[in-house]
């Protein structure tokens, strides 16, 4: 399934209105991954670690609730820190 496709899913969209500004956000996560120190091609790879990161960014970001979307920004946060710590996820399993 293609990144655009598990975020919509996520999100719970199933028509393609906000496909551009969800792939924009895709992007943003990735590039964010990258800055924090997530090798390049780990961060546009389709780890699930990555991609249950990148779900999480977008979540944040479309989330209405504000208290929700904290929430998702905590975890967004939490998970970037791991996944630059750890600098490999090859180890996770699909």
């Amino acid at each position: 399934m293609a990144m655009l496709d598990t975020v919509k899913t996520a999100l719970r969209i199933n028509h393609d209105i906000l496909d551009s500004d969800i792939e924009r956000l895709i992007g943003v996560a990735q590039d964010e991954l990258i800055r924090v120190g997530v090798g390049g091609d780990l961060a546009i790879s389709d780890d699930s670690l990555i991609k249950q990161a990148i779900v999480t960014f977008c979540q944040s970001q479309m989330e209405s609730d504000i208290k929700k979307a904290e929430r998702f920004d905590a975890s967004w946060l939490l998970q970037i820190d791991n996944l630059r710590k750890t600098g490999d996820s090859d180890e996770s399993t699909d």
